[in-house]
């Protein structure tokens, strides 16, 4: 029986492996007809799951999960609004079904087959080796996967490799999105630990090093809210105890003792992170313009519009349209704000549906569930990041928020199942 279990355990991890590998490399590869890759992969996968699970398809009330309505809601309704402002089905409707609908129903039978935990760790050891592979590419300031990239609008981005410019990105198409997944990892790390000690360090230290490596202002504001929401939780629930403070003081002690010892690298570090934080303040700064020109003029855009397009927008990519006809010193390639794109694409209702997800994953972070804390914690840390670019359209971004909104919901109704046996037992 155990034999058993480790084969499935050890297929389900080819397997996503397998899935999120090909996906990001044909990205690089692929740049407007990615949805002729992705939708077959993603059928071809749904196939294997329904043949897998065709015991259990009946037994699905899960669905009716808080966290899975609020995702479907917003999905639906964002397809249904682009539909009747911009009259055109396909165009409203293809990206969201490959990145995010799609994604969506896999992560649900994943989670019919497997136990939520295992996904888990599957996720985090799958990470750990993408931060062994961030720490190889900050070292030797070169990556692995350059020459896969065929696209020229990714080539562009790429220009830093070979000198101490060059951005961690590993598999992923952006820096900002390495540094997304290696803040999950490191969520991961905290929640679900090896059991040796030694490891974890070890793990934790290559997941900090790919961060810092990435470069990525908005993966690192992700971070410290993580950082500082857990801190306030321990304080919160009084689960900071004597021997966690040892080990933070043992921590703190042995990483000022690596600074003296390997003052040159450090400094390296610090001077990267600083000047990056720098830049990020400087109001002459190109990208910090641009994104400040965007939203102010988003929000002039839609102050002028009329009560319709302000309630239910101007359909899917309205803002990236509106981005393209009034570029900014040349740019026009990304809003870089997901919550002005949701905004302007579709309107306050679409707003209030995609803030009112995020308030009800913050008070799932301070339930008493392990498994539920750590997949809000995740969700917080990528919702916090959007401010600095759009999330939705990233398929590995859709594809994490897939799993842990699947993750909560099926903790909440095995929690709920078994209380129900509890109490029909007595």
């Amino acid at each position: 029986m155990q034999n058993n279990c480790s084969i499935k355990i050890s297929v389900h991890l080819t397997m996503i492996i397998m899935l999120i590998t090909i996906v990001m490399i044909c990205r690089y590869r692929l740049e407007n007809r990615i949805g002729y890759i992705i939708f077959p992969i993603e059928a071809i996968f749904l196939i294997i799951c329904l043949y897998w699970d065709s015991t259990h398809i009946a037994n699905y009330h899960i669905l009716n999960g808080v966290c899975i309505k609020y995702y479907l809601l917003f999905a639906f309704y964002r397809i249904l609004s682009s539909i009747v402002v911009t009259e055109s089905v396909y165009n409203s409707t293809k990206q969201i079904v490959y990145f995010e609908i799609a994604p969506f129903f896999l992560a649900v039978f994943l989670f019919k087959i497997f136990p939520v935990v295992d996904i888990l760790k599957i996720i985090r050891n799958t990470g750990i080796i993408n931060s062994i592979l961030g720490v190889y590419e900050l070292v030797s300031h070169s990556s692995l996967f350059l020459d896969f990239i065929s696209v020229d609008s990714r080539r562009l981005i790429t220009g830093g490799f070979g000198t101490n410019d060059a951005r961690v990105r590993t598999v992923f198409i952006h820096p900002i999105i390495c540094g997304v997944f290696t803040t999950v990892i490191w969520i991961l790390l905290i929640y679900f630990p090896f059991k040796r000690k030694w490891v974890n360090y070890c793990c934790r230290l290559a997941t900090i090093i790919c961060l810092i490596g990435t470069q990525s202002r908005s993966s690192w504001v992700a971070f410290f809210i993580v950082f500082l929401l857990n801190i306030f939780r321990n304080i919160h629930f009084r689960t900071l105890d004597i021997k966690k403070l040892k080990n933070l003081l043992l921590i703190l002690f042995l990483t000022g003792l690596l600074i003296l010892l390997f003052y040159d690298r450090f400094r390296t570090f610090y001077i990267l992170i600083t000047e990056r934080w720098i830049s990020g303040l400087d109001s002459n700064n190109k990208s910090n313009f641009n994104r400040v020109m965007m939203l102010r003029m988003g929000i002039n855009d839609f102050i002028r519009n009329d009560i319709f397009h302000k309630i239910f927008g101007g359909g899917k990519e309205y803002a990236i349209k509106l981005l393209k006809n009034n570029s900014i010193l040349g740019w026009n390639i990304a809003v870089d704000n997901s919550y002005l794109s949701v905004l302007l694409d579709y309107g306050l209702l679409g707003l209030f549906i995609f803030v009112s997800q995020i308030l009800y994953f913050c008070n799932k972070y301070f339930s008493k569930n392990p498994i539920c804390q750590a997949c809000s914690l995740s969700l917080i840390a990528i919702f916090s990041s959007g401010f600095f670019y759009d999330i939705h359209g990233w398929f590995i971004v859709d594809f994490l928020i897939s799993i842990f909104i699947c993750g909560i919901s099926f903790t909440e109704d095995n929690e709920q199942n078994r209380s129900f046996k509890i109490k029909k037992r007595f």
